[in-house]
């Protein structure tokens, strides 16, 4: 598994060009509906991010060390909630290893869950754990918490803990 360079993580730190039919779209928007956009995704991702610290089990999570967050098909930012914003840089990095990596091998499909938690991969520290689904061909999702796997002060990478590469964690049956 090739694992990605620091030119090609900060190529995919930068948003891609907006697309034709992106462009297209924007010249429809009338007056007010992007900010009403804005807010319903802002109300949708705060409930996310309620309902995940509260079902967290981890000191992490409880204490809102995570991000919960609507990324466009190729894996850009589009709105978060966010307990850490440093989170906002984790999320399409790995994405786009995803993306270039697996979409013909083993595939992409709606509904598929991918997960990891190796730095390596574009995390800042093994605690970082990302686990994030394609819900249509238009707009993706990912959430990225902190599990105690790991210790939380850093360690020499053979001594962290659990590392898992970006990998298909479900498939959509």
């Amino acid at each position: 598994m090739p694992i990605p360079t620091l030119a090609e993580k900060l190529e995919w730190l930068k948003p891609a060009p907006a697309t034709e039919f992106e462009q297209e779209c924007a010249k429809t928007v009338r007056p007010g509906e992007y900010e009403i956009g804005v807010q319903i995704t802002n109300d949708i991702l705060d409930e996310a991010m309620e309902i995940f610290v509260r079902s967290s089990r981890s000191y992490f999570g409880v204490s809102g060390d995570s991000m919960v967050a609507i990324f466009t098909a190729e894996g850009d930012l589009i709105n978060a909630s966010c307990g850490t914003y440093l989170h906002a840089i984790i999320q399409p990095i790995i994405i786009k290893f995803i993306l270039k990596y697996y979409k013909e091998n083993p595939g992409i499909h709606d509904g598929d869950i991918f997960y990891t938690n190796d730095a390596l991969y574009g995390g800042i520290h093994n605690p970082d754990q990302v686990a994030s689904s394609r819900y249509s061909t238009k707009a993706g999702c990912s959430r990225g918490l902190r599990l105690p796997c790991t210790p939380p002060r850093p360690a020499p990478p053979n001594r962290e803990g659990c590392r898992s590469p970006p990998s298909r964690a479900s498939k959509k049956a």
